[in-house]
């Protein structure tokens, strides 16, 4: 069972503000206050692009009369060849499922600003003798292109002051950036279509898609300030090809991309399960960088190492020179028949590509070599008439398009990788079918008088608390193994890796002559130098794979331990009295399943690992290349052994702290009443239910975390116990209900014509909203939370226009009225 979903899991928040609030660390920070200042609409203003998007109709024209046609992108910016460190913006562009046309842009803050524009003062320093063994030469010409564009922008230097005062920027922080750069540096904008009109929202999203990627001669200041801040673009898209968490990157090209486009390029192909290389003829002839960028990812080692979980797709897009339309069938049967020639002239471009390594039989079957004619596949199917009919008459050009084969791969690639998840939706559907079968069981002996009798809550309470102590020691030894495992195992295997660390620092120390290796931006593997610091640490996480199988099947074995003692613990309690141990062991799998699940967050090896990464990443980043980039060269020289051995004790810190703190949050606290309400199945018959107040029986139900399952309920004022007439649970309506403070037993009557669920959701809401009433603000004060509320409905009223009455009668009686308790005088 599940806490109650936070504002962030309503079906009416927008995936953008999801994912902003899943990346907010402070949780406690109010949601409206957070995210409403964020938030822009969409804003649809000029009707004449409306008629442009007419031309799309044109766009049959290409295929039957082989006609160029003008149009503007559908979506995506288009890139300008004057000025190309201006015009595009050098990140980048994410593309997700949306319901509704979104789109969340990101800014750099001031001090990775200040990082970036300080690399000049190093590039215009170095040494022309010298650079050359180090240094790019042509990386570097695009470098300084571009942060001279930037420091035009976001400064007041011009570059002759700039070059008269190299002298004295001594560290980041003295290059000053303008004022208003303030405004938005650090912050992110949320821009929301409203969902009335598609088309409207995609050309109103569009065009700031356009405004923030391009730098145009007549575009105010401040947005060209904007532009050159910008540090990620998330869009969201209402599209089936991207449902069910697929997502696209459009990167910058490889050819004309400066430091920081290419790291993000570098970032991106380190997280990416599908590469799709689209040159113009072939993979053969791409440029150098193209294949040196492929060559270095994380992408391709993961691919090398397990071929059969990614994929590498090379493509060539012959249209953007040749044009093929309704007469052209035999010049495309005639492509068609060059596919294999071709294919292996990149399986032995691929090879040299991996060198010294050679290329597999399996990564030859997860490597894609097509040709893909999407203007003519779109052109067909743009054609008006019956679909059918079209598509049947025009099969042999779709099939030469690859179009079809392409989503083929990917789609048959996607249920692959989702294989886990096709088998839990399996196995739950195969559940629903059992309870089904259960409760029809239960119903038959529930009429013959033999169906198990139900236990008492004083019973219920006892084995809450049983379990509770059972589950407190799991919870000991769960950390007691992660400590030792990473105090123990980690910290071995890190006094061999310093070494090797040091080791190889001596191998490029001689080198390293520019602090510019060390800028903080790019985490050691700034592109415009031959040599990465981020070499000292590789591998580090192949090391620490056989600690991370350890760890999750010493989790698994403790875990498994616990759901044995717990069976046996509640199949001696509730014998002869209520379900056996199966039941008990399927709401304990429920758990298990979901704790070491194929789910984001779950505790298994993949998430060790990527924890693992993330907190190598940021310590490399503090503790490293932080101070090295203030300190300068000399003197983190002198003390490059104690630096490397700060990352190292810094990741051990962080990643027990994070692994322990992920552990206990993917393992549902209230286990104990999770397996009590599995002890109680939905009821078919609700006279069969015993008076007083329980769960409903829904697993999945987020309220009766709160529920106090009682028979009875006291005053916290009078003392007085009162006993519950009614068979009472969070899905019953026309009722009263009381709220009590754990903390300090104060007391809240209330009463609701809906079902307490959806009423109980609402005051959920207003706390975890702090608005201004009386709930949110008691369980927003010192040392309170919702973890303090305890819930139990108390009366079901059978008249619906006397429950204001009877509200008012409980309100005296257990004398709620403040200050006494938490009811205000309306």
């Amino acid at each position: 069972m599940q806490p109650p979903p936070e504002p962030a899991d309503s079906p009416n928040t927008t995936s953008q503000v999801r994912d902003l609030l899943s990346s907010v660390e402070d949780d406690e920070q109010d949601f409206k206050n957070l995210v409403q200042p964020l938030c822009n609409p969409l804003i649809f203003s000029n009707k004449e692009n409306v008629q442009s998007e007419e031309q799309f109709s044109k766009l049959s024209d290409y295929f039957t009369d082989r006609k160029r046609i003008e149009i503007e992108p559908y979506l995506m910016p288009e890139k300008e060849f004057d000025e190309s460190f201006l015009t595009t913006t050098k990140c980048v562009i994410k593309v997700k499922y949306g319901t509704t046309f979104q789109m969340k842009i990101e800014y750099f803050d001031e001090e990775q600003l200040q990082n970036q524009l300080f690399e000049l003062v190093s590039l215009y320093q170095a040494s022309e003798e010298t650079e050359s063994t180090y240094i790019f030469q042509e990386m570097k010409e695009r470098a300084v292109t571009s942060l001279k564009a930037k420091l035009s922008i976001l400064t007041e230097y011009d570059e002759e002051r700039f070059k008269n005062q190299l002298e004295s920027f001594k560290s980041p922080e003295d290059i000053k950036l303008y004022e208003d750069i303030k405004t938005f540096a650090g912050k992110t904008e949320l821009h929301i279509g409203k969902g009335i009109n598609a088309t409207e929202d995609r050309l109103a999203l569009r065009a700031i898609l356009k405004d923030h990627t391009r730098q145009q001669p007549d575009n105010p200041m401040i947005l060209r300030k904007q532009i050159a801040a910008v540090k990620s673009i998330v869009v969201y898209v209402p599209s089936k090809l991207l449902y069910g968490g697929k997502e696209i990157l459009d990167m910058p090209g490889t050819d004309d991309s400066d430091p920081l486009a290419m790291s993000f390029i570098q970032d991106a192909l380190d997280t990416v399960d599908v590469v799709l290389l689209i040159s113009e003829y072939a993979f053969t002839i791409a440029g150098q960088e193209v294949k040196d960028t492929l060559k270095t990812s994380r992408f391709i080692k993961n691919w090398m190492q397990n071929s059969e979980k990614y994929k590498l797709m090379l493509l060539s897009y012959t249209e953007k020179t040749w044009q093929l339309g309704k007469n052209d069938l035999k010049k495309l049967q005639k492509l068609f028949e060059q596919e294999n020639s071709k294919r292996q002239k990149e399986m032995s471009e691929l090879s040299k590509l991996i060198h010294p390594d050679s290329l597999s039989q399996s990564m030859k079957d997860n490597t894609i070599t097509s040709r893909v004619l999407p203007v003519l596949y779109t052109s067909i199917h743009a054609m008006q008439g019956n679909a059918h009919e079209i598509i049947e008459e025009n099969e042999d050009y779709l099939k030469y398009a690859g179009i079809d084969q392409l989503i083929t791969h990917l789609d048959a690639f996607i249920v692959q990788r989702n294989t886990s998840l096709i088998k839990e939706i399996e196995e739950k559907i195969s559940a629903l079918q059992n309870k089904q079968k259960n409760e029809v069981t239960e119903d038959q002996e529930s009429k013959n008088g033999t169906s198990s009798q139900s236990t008492s809550f004083a019973q219920e309470s006892s084995f809450l608390k049983k379990n509770e102590d059972l589950f407190s020691g799991v919870k000991k030894k769960l950390e007691h193994i992660i400590t030792e495992t990473v105090e123990k195992k980690m910290e071995s295997i890190f006094v061999k890796f310093a070494q090797h660390a040091m080791k190889r620092w001596t191998q490029i120390g001689n080198r390293v002559n520019n602090p510019g290796i060390f800028n903080p931006q790019f985490y050691g593997k700034n592109p415009l130098f031959k040599d990465k610091l981020y070499i000292l640490f590789d591998d580090l996480d192949k090391e620490m794979s056989p600690v991370f199988e350890t760890l999750i099947r010493e989790l698994q074995a403790a875990l498994a331990e616990y759901k044995s003692q717990a069976i046996a613990l509640f199949t001696s309690e509730l014998d002869g009295k209520r379900v056996n141990s199966h039941t008990v062991g399927n709401s304990l799998e429920h758990a298990l399943t979901w704790h070491f699940g194929k789910t984001r967050s779950s505790m298994n090896e993949h998430t060790c690992k990527l924890t693992f990464e993330k907190h190598l990443k940021d310590s490399l980043k503090r503790h490293l290349l932080e101070p090295a980039y203030k300190d300068g060269i000399e003197h983190t020289k002198r003390k490059m052994g104690r630096h490397i051995k700060n990352v190292l004790s810094a990741v051990r810190t962080s990643f027990l702290k994070d692994i322990i703190s992920l552990c206990n949050e993917r393992w549902p606290s209230n286990l104990a009443r999770f397996m009590v309400r599995a002890c109680n199945p939905l009821i078919s018959n609700p006279k069969s239910q015993p008076q007083g107040c329980t769960f409903c029986g829904d697993i999945k139900c987020s309220v009766c975390f709160y529920i106090e399952s009682s028979s009875t309920f006291k005053s916290s004022n009078k003392g007085t116990i009162y006993i519950i007439q009614d068979r009472l649970n969070c899905a019953s309506k026309n009722v009263i209900y009381l709220i009590t403070c754990k903390k300090c037993s104060a007391q809240y009557v209330g009463q609701t014509t809906q079902s307490i669920r959806r009423r109980f959701v609402y005051h959920l809401s207003t706390i975890k909203c702090k608005k201004d009433l009386a709930l949110p603000k008691h369980y927003n004060t010192a040392d309170h939370s919702l973890q303090d509320i305890s819930l139990m409905v108390i009366e079901q009223v059978t008249n619906e226009s006397s429950i204001l009455q009877r509200e008012q009668y409980w309100i005296s009686e257990l004398n709620t009225l403040k200050p006494s308790g938490l009811n205000c005088i309306n």
